[in-house]
């Protein structure tokens, strides 16, 4: 009698231990990938309001008529003569708060008062961002946890 060829491939223990620590690797992976999703969605707000106010300036300018953006809990948009141009929409867990419930831009391309927006995750402020739409018009957004000052921010009401 002759012996068997040797079988090529994995046995059942081999493949249960890969398996095994599969299942671990991914279970310390997961919550610094879950930190990273929400980190990139509160960023992708905060650049979309941003580009919003940028954006309603512009048509202020070129339409030569007031252009408002108004400030909702989990929409923004920009409008004319109560015709929507624009809208964002905030991701789930993430909230934007402004000084003030609605931002004018004229015809010159200024704002009617200046405004602090801060765009936060969970009430978080480690990983929130504040933008300021200027009277001049000017957009500026400011590093993650960090005002205008550089002072780290205290809450998420602007």
């Amino acid at each position: 009698m002759s012996r068997p060829k040797a079988s090529a491939g994995f046995t059942l223990i081999e493949m249960m231990i890969v398996v095994t620590l599969l299942a671990m690797f991914a279970t310390l992976a997961l919550p610094g990938f879950q930190t990273m999703i929400n980190n990139n969605r509160l960023q992708t707000a905060s650049n979309e309001i941003g580009e919003l106010l940028e954006y309603a300036r512009m048509e202020a300018a070129t339409r030569s008529q007031p252009v408002t953006v108004n400030v909702g809990n989990t929409t923004w948009s920009a409008s004319q003569n109560n015709t929507t141009l624009r809208s964002v929409l905030l991701p789930e867990g993430v909230t934007a708060r402004a000084s003030a419930a609605s931002i004018v831009y004229s015809a010159r391309g200024g704002a009617n008062a200046q405004t602090s927006i801060i765009v936060c995750h969970d009430n978080s402020t480690t990983t929130a961002r504040k933008t300021i739409a200027e009277r001049s018009g000017r957009v500026r957004q400011f590093a993650v946890g960090v005002d205008e000052n550089n002072s780290a921010l205290a809450s998420c009401a602007p």
